[in-house]
């Protein structure tokens, strides 16, 4: 019995701990994303992270199945991407 109990309480703690996490992930994807593109401009020249940029942008967009937040990761990394071109110039 007090088994079953640890295990229920591990459960709740993987709960409290992966849902923050789900809801987390298109976000991290999109910032990730932004990134990728930005380094693989000429100034830095990682030109094989932009065959990294759609795969991760197309994953957060085939996660979430609302009509607008696809829209607004996508916006979200552009904004990353500028930002982070801009500091580089």
């Amino acid at each position: 019995m007090v088994a079953l109990n640890q295990a229920r309480a591990w459960t709740r703690g993987e709960r409290a701990i992966l849902q923050p996490m789900q809801r987390a992930t298109p976000w991290i994807f999109s910032v990730l994303a932004g990134v990728a593109l930005a380094l693989a401009m000429p100034g830095p020249g990682l030109w094989p992270l932009a065959l990294v940029f759609p795969g991760l942008l197309l994953e957060v967009v085939e996660r979430d199945q609302g009509r607008w937040r696809p829209l607004l990761f996508g916006w979200f990394a552009g904004t990353v991407h500028w930002v982070v071109a801009a500091r580089k110039a």
